[in-house]
């Protein structure tokens, strides 16, 4: 996979109520403000409601399985407040068992504008399109 803030920007595009994509996309590329929005996700429920469904799983694995069966890689492209992933290609199955379940903000990009994850406080959501 290859590292590219267009996997970002398609994950943003598709997932993201449309009001809020302008300024997600700018946020994530400038590095002061990439800081602030990945702070402000704790909470942050500005997904596109087609889009998403809950997680039904409490495990990695099973996410991690159901996301390859609808197409995913093997890697995955990161954002996320955890600094060690972020900006990142990562195996879907190792940034999972980083992040599940641990309050850490994150959005894993599977397929560029198709398929994705999202963790925060809130819950755990697939989003698919």
């Amino acid at each position: 996979m290859e590292p590219c803030i267009d996997w970002e920007k398609a994950t943003i595009d598709s997932f993201v109520e449309k009001p809020r994509r302008e300024r997600v996309n700018e946020m994530l590329s400038i590095a002061k403000h990439r800081t602030k929005f990945l702070d402000d996700l704790d909470h942050w429920n500005q997904l596109d409601q087609r889009y998403v469904q809950k997680c039904p799983s409490n495990s990695s694995t099973q996410a991690a399985i159901w996301l390859q069966s609808h197409g995913a890689g093997s890697k995955c492209w990161v954002i996320s407040r955890d600094k060690a992933i972020d900006k990142c290609s990562v195996d879907l199955f190792v940034a999972l068992e980083r992040i599940f379940t641990r309050d850490i903000p994150t959005f894993l990009c599977c397929l560029p504008g198709k398929l994705a994850y999202f963790e925060n406080e809130e819950g755990r959501w697939l989003l698919k399109r």
